[in-house]
């Protein structure tokens, strides 16, 4: 199957859907997704930059608790 039969089906899919929580999820979705396959490689500045801000949040305690990231993931699986 083509990239633009595949696309052609989840145009229609997206097409069904009504409640604009679905679409909204959908579309958070999508941007991680995307986002995902744009991150910088490691040996990159933009990458070391990245993980030093992560350190730095870490070291100021602006973290999600493990069952926080749990829970939250369990609201995503029940809609």
């Amino acid at each position: 199957m083509s990239a633009t039969d595949l696309k052609e089906i989840l145009h229609k899919q997206i097409d069904r859907l009504e409640d604009v929580e679905d679409v909204r999820d959908l579309l958070l979705t999508v941007n991680e997704f995307v986002g995902q396959r744009q991150v910088a490689l490691p040996e990159s500045p933009e990458f070391l930059d990245q993980l030093q801000a992560a350190l730095q949040s870490a070291q100021l305690g602006r973290i999600t608790p493990h069952d926080d990231v749990i829970n939250e993931a369990k609201t995503w699986l029940t809609r």
